[in-house]
């Protein structure tokens, strides 16, 4: 926690996160009364509320979404140890701790001002009475309670509520007492949940504001461009598409998801931002070996037939069933999950009921969240179920299986077992270490986020001294400018509508498509999700270094003639391309 605040604070002073902001902002705009244009495609309403209602007595919305960044963060890596507690001993226990402390994507999402970790933080605490010995009454209330309250920020821990509801399921109980816990829980549950589902029918008729079309747009892997256009009219016309339309791409985009993006981003298969235990881009695959062996080690596999037949023909028949319809790049995961699976449904009242939650983690994950491609802190709450198992090939496979049964037979290694363990355990957690310290600087250095958020302030202060400013309009691409400038804003990418445009026309989006208008007014501040009154802007806040287009040629330059008179130049920097107009609206003849 010193660490990461140390570093939060000191090397992260200005906001450059646009979906921090964009929560934020939205909270803001529901307790002013205006919750009715508020449009949120990826996540409920929760988190802005929280961070609103604080923010009005604080007004620090920056740091305040820091430190529950922060506080989430420490939460997680402490209850991470009682977790694991409750199933295995203290030393498996603290070197899976170990393991969640040391992961470069928790560490990233502390110290971010985003909206993705306090849920998860309510998740963690959920586990640690799910997995307690004995499960009592108030321990099923507090789970439903705390995984309801985590629900209203994201959607993520309904997933976790489904693990538990199939464990409670499967748990070795009188059918009395699991009906009872699964009731209890529900009923925990959507007590605290029903607010947001009554606000939402109350104020847009519907159960659920969210769009999933929105992440399937800029997400799906294979797309055609009939389901491309589908999707966007969809989500103007905030309509359910039909994702078995075509049937064919459906399922080919879920296998590529199921068996290839989402385990790439829990094992690095290509190198891409994920959270293996050993995350480096250059070492592929390693990361799945302890996890694999784990899961086979905890479900005590005997050598009979029905373990070795059944599992066999699920692998001959998901190998045939590649060659014919898959391709083997994107789904050789299958032929290692799919028997893993069999195997555990053969063999899963080997397991400990404690153990049995973290593992379900993983199906109803991937089976969840694969119709939708999500980035890899969409997958965080996996973390626990990686890490323990991570701690048990190291604590319990290794001594007993490699060095004990005479596998490695050198009485040299065996007598040095010890001290080889914690040698690999050592250079795990430094490879981790740096790859988190490297992944920092990439964030805060390499793609210029720091430098970028200093310049946010500096041009919103040189706004904020503008007349009226709170009550102007600034057109721009990043809410940040808006935030420190204490201004309304306009969102605009400065590529939308006819490249022939004059710019008067394009500051009144004339000619932007339906989609355009839609997409800038649920990211303007504040939210004008149904263009209930039309705004023009006041500014410009133009960003050019490295960005092609007509209007942005136009704008880079003020002595271009296309500009037109009533454009006024505020200020300009060629060394970070970026150029503020001020539009008088007064001006008579307007030249185009």
């Amino acid at each position: 926690m010193i660490t990461i605040s140390f570093v939060s604070f000191t090397y992260h002073p200005y906001w450059f996160e646009f979906d921090g902001i964009y929560y934020l902002k939205a909270g803001e705009t529901i307790i002013d009364g205006d919750g009715n244009n508020v449009k949120m495609f990826n996540a409920p309403i929760g988190g802005p509320i929280i961070y609103a209602t604080i923010n009005s007595i604080i007004d620090d919305g920056f740091n305040l979404i820091k430190i529950i960044s922060i506080i989430s963060g420490t939460g997680i890596v402490l209850i991470s140890y009682y977790v694991f507690r409750n199933i295995f001993n203290y030393k498996i226990a603290l070197l899976g701790q170990i393991f969640v402390a040391i992961n470069p994507r928790l560490h990233i999402l502390s110290i971010e001002a985003v909206n993705d970790i306090l849920p998860i933080s309510l998740m963690a605490i959920s586990l640690y009475f799910i997995t307690k010995r004995e499960i009592k009454i108030q321990d099923v209330i507090i789970a439903g309670t705390l995984l309801g309250i985590g629900s209203m920020i994201r959607f993520q821990p309904i997933l976790v509520l489904i693990t538990i509801l199939v464990f409670l399921l499967i748990k070795r109980n009188t059918i009395r007492k699991r009906i009872s816990n699964i009731l209890i829980i529900s009923m925990a549950f959507i007590i605290i949940f029903s607010p947001l589902l009554f606000y939402n029918y109350t104020t847009h008729d519907k159960l659920l504001d969210n769009d999933t079309n929105f992440y399937l747009l800029g997400g799906m892997n294979f797309q055609s461009s009939e389901v491309r256009d589908q999707l966007i009219e969809s989500i103007i016309s905030e309509t359910p598409v039909n994702f078995f339309q075509d049937l064919d791409l459906f399922l080919k985009n879920y296998a590529y998801n199921l068996f290839y993006h989402h385990p790439n981003l829990l094992f690095n298969f290509d190198g891409t931002s994920n959270f293996s235990i050993i995350p480096l881009q250059s070492i592929h695959f390693l990361g799945m070996i302890p996890v694999l062996f784990s899961i086979i080690y905890l479900l005590k596999i005997k050598l009979n037939k029905i373990n070795l037949i059944i599992p066999s023909i699920f692998f001959i028949i998901t190998f045939i069933t590649i060659l014919v319809w898959g391709e083997i790049t994107h789904h050789f995961f299958a032929l290692i999950i799919i028997p893993i699976i069999t195997l555990s449904l053969l063999n899963i009242k080997n397991l400990d009921d404690r153990i049995i939650p973290l593992l379900i983690l993983f199906p109803v994950f991937f089976i969840s969240i694969s119709i939708i491609p999500l980035g890899v802190d969409r997958l965080l709450p996996i973390i626990f179920s990686i890490s323990i198992l991570n701690a048990l090939f190291f604590m319990k496979i290794i001594p007993e299986k490699i060095f004990r049964k005479n596998m490695i037979k050198n009485s040299v290694f065996q007598n040095k077992s010890t001290y080889i363990i914690l040698m690999i355990i050592t250079v795990i957690i430094l490879l981790n270490i740096t790859y988190s310290y490297l992944s920092i600087q990439q964030l805060l250095y390499e793609n210029d986020a720091e430098e970028r958020g200093k310049k946010f302030k500096e041009i919103g202060d040189i706004l904020s001294k503008q007349p009226g400013i709170e009550n102007s309009y600034i057109m721009t691409g990043h809410n940040a400018y808006a935030y420190y400038s204490n201004s309304k804003m306009i969102y605009a990418g400065f590529f939308e509508g006819d490249e022939n445009d004059s710019l008067n026309s394009y500051i009144i989006r004339k000619n932007w498509s339906d989609y355009d208008i839609l997409y800038s007014n649920v990211h303007s501040i504040p939210i004008n999700r149904f263009s209930e009154h039309e705004i023009v802007p006041d500014y410009l806040v133009v960003e050019y270094l490295n960005r092609d287009g007509k209007i942005l040629e136009i704008l880079s330059n003020p002595k271009d003639p296309r500009i037109p008179t009533n454009f006024e130049k505020l200020y300009q920097s060629n060394e970070r391309g970026i150029i503020i107009y001020k539009i008088n609206h007064n001006i008579e003849n307007i030249r185009e």
